[in-house]
């Protein structure tokens, strides 16, 4: 499950600029107009960020050259335009010279003098008049033109350009041609003031559109570009992803689909992160998130001079489980595991979970965490305590949590299933002070506990060490025993206790260490079933068994063949099909094999269990319940499981001499076995007076050292030989 990262809120609106610590901004409402004015911070960012000033400098640019492409050729026209005004000024003003009187036009005298007074005026600089005939001019004569030319030309007293224009309009001067010359003073000072109206217009235009540029961007561009540079910089400086995300304000413009593009990038890495850094199963840290934080633990205890402690906790037979309700059931086991461990830390002790705080917090608040370091095993860090048994008390609600059954599977098909747990303590800077020393002390106590018995928890002591090696050297020892088949088969003969012939024999696993010598098999059995090695140790006894048994009957001897079953072996896929393999290929009957199941198998998993048994007895496999009476003893599983041979233990049989209350309890076996009708074998014989007792209470078989003693094959075959002869003898 990965957590999804929730939309931001938009808060704290731009405030606008803080006039004498005071004022407008204390009032103004965050509307958009309070967004388009700036704060002092702003307005720095403005002036010193480059993208704003190429961009203004731009569009400056921009707007200088679409106004000038306007507003040139304008300019361009000024000239004409005022030179036009000027002609229409003089025209107008010698209209009123050459303006016909009483219907009559004047003489060449009359517009001399009409002329001479416009230039005496400053109107025109000078004239020519001409009827066809006669010539007259006056003032600064323009040069000869043709007929409606307008000429401008340099002025021969070099005061300024002037104008020399030709009227020859008849309706208006006939029968006169005139030719004025204007004087163009004012046209410089003109075009320069209409200069610069232009490049003040233009000015205002651009330093307003700038403006206004820059505070779009502002708003649009640059805060957004530097919200994102400072997340950025912080998502990479404090690698805190999900508090790194930015609020996007322009949600529908490009910028805006990068910041979105920016936060689903931090929340794909911030899932990413959780998936390297949480376990999705159990949605606890995983191993390397338990391993740095047992080593930031370790630092702050050093600093603060403060003791921790490191819990390694492993669920006992959780492989047998596994295998024998498949991963879906064990791994739903894992997460109510999981829980339990949850609720057995006190708050103060809080798990650190995905759903709750991240890692980075944990390593804040210097809180306690499980992570699961393994497939069953977990690690409890408590980063601050004062005494050992502040770590005590925990792992004691830890165990407890452990005591009610878990409940699997679905409303439908519910299983129910018990657990329980070994824990291996070690405290800092007493059992270690770096992180491997400490790992290595937990895993020890760890080792202890499951050896000591399971279902409770240890602290680590240096007596631990030489014990953890010679335990590690034998399991590697055994191992190899495996492999190159090192181990021996040796059988003990179970007899009928009222004619004492033997009837049957057990297959037991010896070990006789080439250095070590004879290993018990209370020593090494146990290490081969904390390891695992009691799969392929177990499959080998059961096929060397068999094979035996089916020599000797061969040989006459019709004996059947128990085998003991282990946990592990019984819970393994592919059970049933070994039991029917190796008796093909040995080519042993079915009924002449008995596997010897203990009483936790109907602890739990009954179903699953019963399934097993009825399909096995129903193909001719015997069953038995070792050591009955010492377990789960319960009259109801002598029902309802097809069970056949009650096997009573060695240690009521020892006491029938002197402890009446072994005699009592080994009478009232006896009798609800023959009640349930079923067979029944007293282990553990060795004197007289226990085979007269069982002889005298009716029980049917029985063995041990008074019998027979456990033998190889080649003795085994002379005990059986020597029996049958006895046999015949007494008969």
């Amino acid at each position: 499950m990965r957590r999804r990262m929730q939309p931001l809120s938009v808060e704290n609106d731009f405030a606008l600029v803080n006039w004498a610590d005071h004022g407008l901004r204390d009032y103004m409402p965050s509307t958009f107009l309070s967004k388009l004015l700036l704060t002092r911070k702003d307005l720095q960012q403005l002036f010193s960020s480059r993208i704003c000033w190429t961009v203004a400098f731009g569009t400056f640019l921009a707007i200088l050259v679409v106004e000038a492409i306007i507003l040139v050729p304008s300019y361009q026209n000024f000239s004409r335009d005022w030179q036009q005004q000027r002609i229409d000024e003089v025209k107008f003003s010698t209209r009123v010279v050459y303006a016909p009187y009483n219907g009559k036009v004047g003489s060449l005298e009359t517009v001399r003098e009409g002329l001479d007074m416009l230039v005496a005026l400053n109107i025109i600089r000078g004239w020519s008049a001409s009827d066809g005939n006669q010539q007259i001019q006056g003032g600064e004569p323009p040069e000869p033109l043709v007929a409606g030319e307008v000429v401008q030309r340099s002025s021969s007293t070099g005061s300024s350009d002037v104008l020399d224009v030709y009227w020859n309009d008849q309706s208006e001067w006939a029968p006169y041609q005139v030719q004025v010359r204007l004087g163009l003073e004012g046209l410089d000072q003109a075009q320069n003031a209409y200069l610069m109206r232009i490049i003040g217009l233009i000015a205002i235009i651009s330093l307003f559109v700038t403006a206004a540029t820059m505070l779009v961007l502002s708003q649009q561009v640059l805060r957004p570009v530097i919200d994102l540079y400072s997340h950025v910089k912080r998502a990479n400086k404090e690698h805190d992803y999900y508090r790194s995300r930015i609020v996007n304000r322009s949600p529908k413009n490009e910028l805006g689909r990068v910041i979105d593009a920016f936060n689903e990038m931090l929340a794909h890495i911030d899932d990413s992160l959780h998936d390297a850094q949480f376990d999705d199963l159990t949605r606890l840290p995983n191993r390397a998130v338990g391993l740095e934080f047992l080593r930031l633990s370790i630092n702050q205890a050093k600093r603060h001079h403060q003791h921790a402690a490191v819990m390694f906790i492993d669920l006992d037979n959780f492989k047998e489980v596994n295998d024998s309700l498949g991963h879906g059931m064990g791994d739903q086991l894992l997460q109510e595991v999981a829980k339990r461990l949850s609720e057995s830390i006190r708050s103060g002790d809080s798990v650190v979970r995905r759903q709750a705080k991240t890692y980075e917090v944990a390593k804040q608040e210097s809180e306690s965490m499980v992570a699961r370091i393994g497939g069953d095993e977990f690690m409890v860090i408590l980063p601050e305590i004062s005494k050992e048994e502040d770590a005590a008390v925990v792992a004691e609600r830890i165990c407890k949590s452990f005591q009610d059954t878990f409940v699997l599977g679905t409303s439908e098909q519910q299983q129910l299933r018990s657990m329980s747990s070994s824990i291996g303590i070690a405290i800092y800077p007493r059992d270690g002070e770096s992180l491997n020393e400490l790992m290595m002390s937990a895993d020890t106590a760890l080792y202890s506990a499951k050896d000591a018995g399971r279902d409770h928890f240890k602290f680590f002591s240096r007596a631990m060490n030489a014990k953890l090696m010679e335990r590690l050297e034998l399991e590697a020892e055994l191992r190899q025993a495996i492999e190159q088949q090192q181990l021996m088969v040796y059988y003990q003969p179970v007899v009928e206790v009222k004619t004492q012939q033997v009837v049957g024999i057990e297959a037991l696993a010896r070990w006789n260490h080439p250095q070590m010598g004879w290993v018990s098999p209370e020593k090494f059995i146990p290490i081969a079933e904390a390891s695992g090695l009691i799969l392929p140790l177990g499959e080998w006894v059961l096929k060397e068994a068999c094979s035996t048994t089916r020599q000797l009957q061969q040989l006459g001897h019709p004996v059947r063949v128990a085998v003991n079953v282990s946990y592990q072996q019984f819970r393994h896929k592919g059970f049933i099909e070994l039991i029917n393999t190796t008796l093909a290929q040995t080519q042993l009957a079915h009924e002449y094999l008995e596997l010897e199941i203990t009483e936790s198998l109907f602890i739990d998993e009954q179903a699953q269990t019963q399934y097993m048994i009825d399909i096995l007895s129903q193909l001719g496999v015997r069953f038995s319940i070792d050591d009955f009476g010492t377990g789960y003893s319960a009259l109801s599983y002598l029902r309802r499981f097809n069970v056949h041979t009650l096997k009573i233990d060695r240690s009521f049989i020892g006491g029938i001499g002197n402890n009446a209350n072994d005699a009592s309890l080994t009478r009232t076996i006896i009798a609800m076995a023959k009640n349930f009708g079923l067979d029944i074998i007293a282990e553990g014989v060795e004197e007289q007076e226990q085979h007269a007792f069982l002889q005298s209470h009716g029980c049917g078989y029985a063995q041990g050292y008074f019998y027979g003693k456990p033998m190889p094959y080649n003795d085994l075959l002379d005990f059986l030989q020597v029996d049958e002869m006895e046999a015949q003898t007494e008969n």
